[in-house]
């Protein structure tokens, strides 16, 4: 009865025209409110949008920073399993020269020992014979420091860039759950807003639907024509 009341334009008089405006002020309200529940509805689907672009960024990045590590291994593998097969051979040459020391020394020790001339000089010739074998196997001492030094720095740089692609394949992993956690926080407060202004609009509502009721009782009070 209210309702109708108020749309009715042949009802009038100070109290139709205070009710009016009293329900005028509520709606204009309730809408004001209503636009921000729209408003808040607006920043919630800006924000996934957001977030679903930052995730979509960040997941590329990583696709790109794991192929980049692969390409990397694929060139650092080869170059470190020809280092390591430098340093086994520089290993097993040290070690065969510090055999032919001692050898060198036994010998060189034996021949000391020895009185008569012909068994010194069969030593001595055996000594001879060392020291030709141990010049020889030196010789690719410096061959094989040249490898490993050639190989080291392109090591080192391929090993630079694995470390820096991890450093960003870290970043944007990061960066994904940062991304997760600002949005949830962000969701979350949009939603508390919203919650404030829904009850704001029950409210209003509440209000609107009181006078409503107190002027229909009056209306069914008084029965204008």
């Amino acid at each position: 009865l209210g309702a109708d009341a108020v749309s009715e334009p042949s009802l009038d008089g100070a109290a139709m025209d205070t009710a009016r405006d009293a329900l005028a002020a509520l709606e204009e309200e309730r809408a004001g409110r209503a636009g921000q529940a729209a408003a808040a509805d607006a920043d919630t689907a800006s924000i996934q949008r957001n977030h679903k672009g930052e995730l979509d960024k960040q997941h590329e990045a990583v696709k790109a920073i794991d192929a980049e590590l692969h390409a990397i291994a694929g060139r650092l593998a080869p170059l470190a399993k020809e280092a390591e097969a430098v340093r086994k051979q520089g290993d097993a040459l040290r070690a065969t020269l510090t055999r032919q020391d001692d050898q060198l020394r036994t010998h060189e020790a034996k021949a000391v020992a020895m009185r008569g001339k012909a068994e010194r000089a069969g030593v001595e010739a055996e000594i001879a014979t060392l020291r030709a074998e141990r010049v020889a196997i030196a010789r690719d001492e410096p061959a094989l420091a040249a490898a490993l030094a050639a190989l080291t720095p392109r090591i080192a740089a391929l090993e630079a860039d694995r470390a820096d692609a991890q450093r960003q394949l870290a970043d944007a992993r990061a960066a994904i759950v940062a991304a997760g956690e600002r949005a949830v926080d962000e969701l979350a407060a949009v939603a508390a807003t919203r919650k404030v202004i829904e009850r704001g609009i029950a409210e209003v509502e509440k209000q609107r639907d009181r006078a409503l009721r107190e002027l229909g009782g009056r209306l069914a009070r008084a029965r204008p024509a």
